[in-house]
């Protein structure tokens, strides 16, 4: 049973893939990002795992202001795609890795299914 309710989140395959991607970038781009950083934080690093082993925020070390390498990604990847590119940077410097890693996958998938679809177009033809 909870393998066919994950299996819907997976990215197993080029077509998932390619759904979920463009529902992601269709929602950041029709959502504003003010509405986006609007809301309180949901960095489970932050909320969850941090707390688990010290009281507060430590001050020194790599987890320094319980800042994590992934914190402001959403706000970042939402700026980024209403092209502003200042505070996509100010948010999350990462999301100028992430982003062209997401648009590779993104378009090689959406190749892959396109050739697919000739080939298969082909193969009822003939």
């Amino acid at each position: 049973m909870f393998k066919e309710i994950f299996s819907v989140f997976a990215l197993d395959t080029p077509k998932k893939r390619t759904i979920i991607f463009s529902r992601i970038m269709l929602f950041f781009i029709i959502v504003p990002t003010n509405i986006v950083k609007s809301g309180e934080s949901i960095c489970i690093f932050k909320n969850f795992i941090i707390p688990l082993f010290f009281d507060k925020c430590p001050e020194t070390g790599i987890f320094k202001d319980c800042e994590c390498p992934a914190c402001g990604m959403t706000r970042a990847f939402s700026s980024l795609l209403h092209l502003d590119f200042k505070s996509a940077w100010n948010y999350n410097k990462g999301i100028f890795l992430f982003f062209p890693v997401f648009l590779f996958i993104f378009i090689k998938d959406l190749i892959s299914l396109y050739y697919k679809d000739l080939s298969n177009k082909k193969n009822k033809s003939t």
